[in-house]
C-alpha cells in the first residue's frame, strides 16, 4: 500500500544522533522502525512476546509468525529448529501466508527478512499494517474507488470539520502541532478536551496531551514520540498507523456506547416506551417546531407497519435512540420530499427525485419544503432540466439487454463523472428513473 504523498515543506536540519548527522531517509528510517517496534509490540504482548530491535528480532521468522498469528486468528505452521534453513523456512511460512490473504508483497523474499534488510523489512511491516490496520472506513458511496489511507483522511477531515481554522492536508505537516489529534479527541470526548486552553498551551504539550488521552480514556498505546511529530515533515506512515489506532479505538468506543444506550430499552413496556418517545424532540426543518418522536411516528409520514417496527426495534435495543431520531428524521424528510411536484417533460417530477439525481441540492431541497422558497423559483434555475426534448433516463447494455441508473453506471466507471452529470440533468427531464428513450 503507498502512503499519502507529503505535503511540501521546509526541509528538516539534519538530526544528530550518537554523533552521526543522519539524512533525510535515515531519519524516516528511524522513526518508522520506532514506531513499527511499538506497533508489534502492542500485539505481541498478547502472547507474552517481545522484540527489542526491528531489524534483528523478525529474522528467525518466530516473531513474524506470532504477530500474524495474533492478527488473523489463525494458527500458521512454524519450525522450531534455530539452523538458517529453520529461520528461512519460518519467514516463507509468514510471507506464504500473507500472499494467501491477497497481500500484494513487492520484491520480499526469505531471505531479505532472515538478512536483516532495513528497508525490506520496514516496508513488510507497513504491508502489513496497511492489510490488518489500515481500516476500510465507510466514507460514503461516492468515494469507494478511494484508497484505504485517502478514506481515513476524509474521515478525519469529517471528524474535524467544526473546528474553526483548522484543515487537515495530509498525514504529515497537518499533524505536527497537535491540533488536529485535540480536534479529533474532542470529536469523541468533548468532555476531557478544551480546544480553548489547549490552543495556549506550545505544540509540545499539545502532542503531549492528546497521545495521553489517547491513552487514558481510549486505551490507544503510544507509538508515536513527541520529538519525532514536532518536526517540519512528520513521517506519514508513522502518523497513519498511529491515527488508525484512534480510528479503531472510536469505533469500539461507539459500539460499546450503542450496546449500552440499547440495554437499557430492553424489557420495558410500550407504555414506558411511550413516555420516552414522547419527552423526546426532533427538529424536522429550522422555521418548525420540534416535534415529539412520538407524534411524528403517527403522523401522515409512516405507515402503521413502519411505525410498529421501528417501536418494536427501539423496545428490544435493536435501535438506540439517537438511531431512532435518525430513521425518523430520515423518513420525515424522504417523504415531504417526495410531496413536493415539479413539472417534467412526460411528467411531475419529485423533489426527491431531483435531490437523487444531484440536481437540487440538500439545502434548497430543506428551504423548498419549510416554505422559504417556492416551487416557482426553483423551476426557474431547473428549467432546463425538466423541459429539455433530448433526454435519456438510464444506460441500457445492449449485450445483457440490462437497463441500470446512470449514477450506478459511474460508480461502476461505465460513464465518466462529467458524462454522467449531463445525462443526469436529462434523466429528471423524463420523469422516469430508468427508462432510456431517444
Amino acid at each position: 500500500m503507498s502512503a499519502v504523498p507529503e505535503a511540501q515543506a521546509e526541509e528538516a536540519k539534519p538530526s544528530i544522533i550518537d554523533g552521526k548527522i543522519l539524512s533525510k531517509q535515515d531519519e524516516r528510517e528511524r522513526v518508522q522502525k520506532k514506531t513499527f517496534t511499538k506497533w508489534v509490540n502492542n500485539h505481541l504482548q498478547k502472547v507474552n512476546a517481545k522484540i527489542s530491535d526491528l531489524f534483528e528480532d523478525l529474522r528467525d521468522g518466530h516473531n513474524l509468525i506470532s504477530l500474524l498469528e495474533v492478527l488473523s486468528g489463525e494458527k500458521l505452521p512454524r519450525e522450531k529448529g534455530s539452523m538458517a534453513f529453520h529461520k528461512r523456512q519460518n519467514v516463507q511460512f509468514a510471507l506464504e501466508f500473507l500472499r494467501n490473504q491477497n497481500v500484494k508483497l513487492v520484491n520480499i523474499r526469505s531471505d531479505d527478512i532472515v538478512d536483516g534488510n532495513p528497508k525490506l523489512i520496514l516496508g513488510l511491516i507497513w504491508t502489513i499494517i496497511g492489510h490488518f490496520q489500515v481500516p476500510d472506513v465507510s466514507v460514503g458511496e461516492e468515494h469507494t474507488a478511494l484508497r484505504a489511507e485517502d478514506k481515513l483522511l476524509l474521515w478525519v477531515r469529517g471528524a474535524i470539520a467544526g473546528t474553526p481554522g483548522l484543515v487537515c492536508n495530509d498525514f504529515t505537516s497537518s499533524w505536527r502541532d497537535g491540533r488536529v489529534f485535540c480536534a479529533l479527541l474532542r470529536s469523541h470526548l468533548p468532555k476531557a478536551v478544551d480546544l480553548d486552553q489547549l490552543s495556549r498551551r506550545n505544540v509540545h504539550e499539545r502532542l503531549e496531551f492528546a497521545f495521553s488521552q489517547a491513552e487514558q480514556h481510549l486505551g490507544v498505546p503510544r507509538i508515536l514520540d513527541v520529538e519525532d511529530v514536532d518536526v517540519p515533515t512528520p513521517d506519514s506512515k508513522s502518523i497513519m498507523t498511529y491515527v488508525s489506532l484512534l480510528y479503531t479505538a472510536f469505533q469500539k468506543k461507539i459500539k460499546e456506547e450503542e450496546a449500552e444506550k440499547s440495554a437499557s430499552t430492553k424489557g420495558l413496556s410500550l407504555s414506558e416506551i411511550e413516555v420516552i418517545l414522547k419527552n423526546t424532540k426532533q427538529n424536522v426543518g429550522s422555521k418548525a417546531e420540534p416535534k415529539s418522536l412520538w407524534d411524528l411516528l403517527h403522523s401522515e409520514y409512516f405507515s402503521e407497519d413502519d411505525r410498529r417496527k421501528l417501536i418494536e426495534d427501539f423496545r428490544l435495543g435493536k435501535l438506540t435512540l439517537e438511531k431512532m431520531s435518525q430513521a425518523v428524521l430520515t423518513n420525515v424528510q424522504m417523504k415531504q420530499r417526495e410531496n413536493v411536484k415539479f413539472r417534467g417533460l412526460r411528467r411531475e417530477v419529485s423533489l426527491k427525485l431531483l435531490v437523487d439525481s444531484h440536481i437540487v441540492d440538500d439545502k434548497t431541497a430543506n428551504e423548498v419544503v419549510e416554505g422559504s422558497k417556492s416551487v416557482s423559483e426553483i423551476t426557474k434555475t431547473i428549467d432546463r432540466y425538466l423541459g429539455s426534448s433530448k433526454s435519456i433516463a438510464g444506460l441500457y447494455i445492449e449485450k445483457t439487454q440490462e437497463k441500470i441508473p446512470l449514477y450506478k453506471a459511474m460508480v461502476k466507471r461505465m460513464l465518466r463523472p462529467g458524462t454522467t452529470l449531463e445525462l443526469l440533468e436529462a434523466q429528471a427531464a423524463t420523469g422516469f428513473l430508468i427508462d432510456p428513450v431517444e
